[in-house]
């Protein structure tokens, strides 16, 4: 077991099989020393703040980011190789929405 996992273990989490794309789509594509990873969405369905709350909704998020490293694991053989990330991006519906000058 890697260090990355090890860590996951000591945080109550184990990574699941890694769930394979489906038709023309790649779970991730290497170019050079990166690896493009293509996004999951969550079994979980429903607004943040009307169908689920915000407790289920982060449940929901480290379940796809847990299904995320299970693919970045099968396709470069262990968690370890992974130097850094550039950009991991997340997105949730939610009910009332927030005003628009936050962003």
């Amino acid at each position: 077991m890697n260090r990355l996992e090890g860590r996951l273990l000591e945080l109550g989490h184990t990574l699941p099989e890694p769930k394979h794309a489906v038709g023309n789509y790649l779970g991730s594509k290497p170019s050079g020393d990166l690896l493009f990873v293509s996004g999951r969405v969550s079994q979980l369905r429903g607004e943040v703040g009307s169908a689920i709350d915000a407790d289920t909704a982060k449940l929901a998020a480290q379940s796809a980011m847990l299904d995320i490293l299970a693919i970045v694991k099968e396709d470069i053989g262990d968690l370890d190789r992974i130097v850094s990330s550039r950009r991991c991006k997340a997105l949730s519906a939610r009910h009332p929405p927030l005003p628009s000058n936050l962003g």
